[in-house]
């Protein structure tokens, strides 16, 4: 499947699972560029950005949308 934001897209095998609600995608981190499908992690999908409140990171919240590599 595809990931893709305003920001960049990835490539990432699916499942779907009860555990996560319906509209929600979890892409967990930890994966090296080198061993990552194509040429993206999941960090090439977030935010660089802080919140105005603590400087928290933003990458924890971003609108994605999900398709068919293709």
């Amino acid at each position: 499947m595809t990931v893709r934001s305003e920001r960049g897209v990835l490539r990432a095998q699916a499942q779907v699972s009860e555990d996560v609600a319906p509209g929600v995608v979890v892409c967990p981190m930890g994966y090296w560029l080198g061993s990552a499908e194509g040429d993206a992690t999941v960090n090439s999908v977030t935010a660089h950005g802080f919140a105005d409140l603590g400087r928290a990171p933003t990458f924890s919240d971003t609108a994605v949308e999900v398709g068919r590599v293709g």
